[in-house]
């Protein structure tokens, strides 16, 4: 008999923890928030794999510019557009565009027509001379990689993307 009493107990045990319209279901469900660069964003406006193949593109651009100060001056036009099926990759520098910087040890605070970015030092080099590099989710969860490489008198400026 005890052996029975202890089998009825663990069989509603098993069927209590089993979703099947209890009492204590719901018929709301909770948005589901993800992160995107630091954001909480909807998880259902990021753009995933769609099973027929990835955009993985690259822009640069290779530039002369005057380095002042706080600073960089392009002496340049310079436009470097890449589409793929899903998304575009593009860079654009327009002679006299004026990028204002702070360099504080490792970390490149860089004021650009697109906004503010933090890039990390990844080169050996002095004050910005060298390479540096951000990377992170933009817009529906595409991936960009951002480099910005000054050497002398010119600057490269790369974007890795990928959705």
């Amino acid at each position: 008999m005890r052996i029975s009493a202890l089998l009825f107990v663990l069989l509603n045990l098993i069927s209590c923890g089993r979703e099947g319209g209890g009492a204590n279901s719901s018929s709301v469900t909770q948005q589901e928030l993800c992160d995107l660069d630091g954001r909480a964003v909807d998880c259902t406006s990021i753009e995933g794999a769609d099973g027929e193949g990835i955009d993985l593109l690259e822009a640069v651009v290779d530039v002369p510019v005057t380095v002042t100060g706080s600073e960089v001056t392009f002496l340049a036009n310079r436009v470097s557009n890449n589409s793929g099926r899903r998304i575009n990759c593009n860079i654009s520098v327009r002679a006299g565009e004026k990028y204002r910087y702070v360099v504080q040890a490792d970390t490149l605070v860089l004021q650009t027509s697109e906004g503010e970015v933090e890039m990390r030092r990844i080169s050996e080099g002095e004050g910005l001379a060298g390479a540096w590099m951000w990377s992170g989710y933009v817009d529906q969860g595409m991936h960009l990689i951002r480099k910005f490489t000054v050497v002398e008198n010119r600057a490269i400026i790369r974007k890795h993307c990928e959705l």
